[in-house]
């Protein structure tokens, strides 16, 4: 999960955007690290989801509606699939 006040902030690699995303990963540590118990960060989580629901270039591969909005397509049933 990535802050969304980070995307308003000019340059990424500088010492200050270290020391924000520090002290957000802070945050999260301090509020809900007592209920999880692994921390992963992803780069664009989105290009994920949008492959496998949309494009059909990453599992789950949904093909069919209401996934799949890119094409309309009737190779599968998302109702069914696993």
């Amino acid at each position: 999960m990535f802050c969304i006040s980070f995307y308003s902030k000019a340059l990424y690699n500088t010492p200050k955007i270290i020391r924000d995303f520090i002290n957000y990963a802070e945050v999260c540590f301090r509020e809900f690290g007592d209920r999880v118990l692994y921390w992963n960060t992803m780069n664009e989580p989105n290009v994920f989801t949008i492959g496998g629901y949309d494009q059909e270039t990453t599992p789950p591969i949904r093909y069919s509606p209401p996934f799949c909005q890119k094409y309309n397509s009737s190779r599968g049933d998302s109702t069914t699939e696993p």
